[in-house]
């Protein structure tokens, strides 16, 4: 097949949840929304491939970065400068940094309640930048983008509706920070100064249960990823 017709998924999944629910699927494809849905869907049914039955030819090996405890779900990621990692634990909001050595240590932790910690990203200086979806949880930290300081202090950034699913993170030179929101298919634009607008709405940016059936995803979850 020529290149514009090649597909390439990988799985990726924590010891305690099953392909089905923790696997992303990748397209080079123009498709649309809906094809792309279904293309995740099929990756999620993908059984995971042994890295020692892959070819020498298959590319770079994947190596193992840091062990976390089966109940944990790893879901943001950034790495910075140095080298070091910072990772989201979703349901505890704790985010962890992994150094270059492979030493592991907590940088803070948010509170997401029933709901989670999502999309991390690093600011222009260099400070976590995360998004917390709280899920109306009473005593949670409050629903929107947070930034955690180099000593791990927290602080409110821009809080959105409690409707929302902030999502990816993808901040611009100009302190501005683009944001995937994967409820309202939307993508906010949130100033320097904290002020947060919708920046784009579509219908491509949907969810579509249809395309994507339980337990593949368990909701319409549309706009995921930014870059």
């Amino acid at each position: 097949a020529s290149d514009s017709t090649k597909r390439h998924a990988s799985c990726l999944r924590p010891p305690s949840f099953n392909s089905e629910e923790s696997c992303i699927g990748r397209t080079r494809l123009p498709l649309t929304a809906a094809h792309l849905s279904l293309l995740v869907c099929l990756a999620a049914l993908l059984p995971l491939v042994p890295l020692g039955a892959l070819p020498a030819s298959a590319g770079p090996v994947a190596e193992t970065a840091a062990q976390l405890p089966p109940t944990d779900l790893p879901e943001g990621l950034a790495v910075d400068s140095a080298g070091a990692t910072y990772v989201g634990i979703a349901p505890s909001g704790t985010v962890l940094r992994l150094a270059p050595d492979g030493s592991q240590s907590v940088v803070a932790t948010l509170r997401p309640g029933l709901g989670a910690l999502l999309g991390l990203a690093l600011d222009s200086q260099g400070a976590i930048l995360a998004a917390l979806a709280f899920q109306n949880t009473p005593g949670a930290d409050r629903h929107g983008i947070w930034r955690v300081g180099p000593a791990g202090a927290t602080a409110l950034v821009a809080p959105l509706p409690s409707t929302s699913m902030p999502n990816a993170l993808a901040p611009v030179p100009d302190g501005t920070l683009f944001v995937s929101d994967s409820m309202a298919a939307a993508i906010w634009r949130i100033a320097p100064g904290g002020e947060a607008q919708p920046w784009l709405r579509h219908e491509l940016l949907e969810g579509d249960l249809q395309a994507c059936p339980p337990p593949a995803l368990t909701g319409p979850t549309g706009a995921n990823g930014l870059v």
